[in-house]
């Protein structure tokens, strides 16, 4: 790292390994916490939806229909699923990274 000058803020000086700032970095980490959020309620709201629907139906089209639904929230929910997997991901490489760390955070 480039040693800041007595005007510089040491947030705002870039890591030679990196193109982004410390504080660039801590923005960021921060977008990905409130995505992490965002992603963890739109899990919860398809799930706690899906349970909310009655089991009985009156005819074989309305299990039908239930049934593609259902399968359409377990799409989403997979989706949802993996996206959060990547933002934890991120999360982990951002703390390292942030904490001075130098190698790569595996999966």
């Amino acid at each position: 790292m480039k040693a800041p000058s007595a005007s510089t803020n040491v947030d705002d000086v870039r890591d030679e390994r990196s193109e982004l700032t410390a504080r660039e970095l801590r923005e960021l980490e921060q977008l990905l916490i409130a995505e992490r959020e965002a992603v963890q309620a739109r899990l919860r709201l398809r799930f706690e939806n899906a349970a909310d629907h009655p089991a009985s139906l009156a005819d074989d089209l309305d299990q039908a229909s239930k049934d593609q639904d259902q399968g359409l929230v377990l799409r989403l929910a997979d989706k949802e699923f993996k996206l959060l997997r990547e933002i934890e991901h991120a999360l982990a490489k951002f703390s390292y990274v942030l904490a001075g760390g130098r190698r790569e955070v595996g999966l």
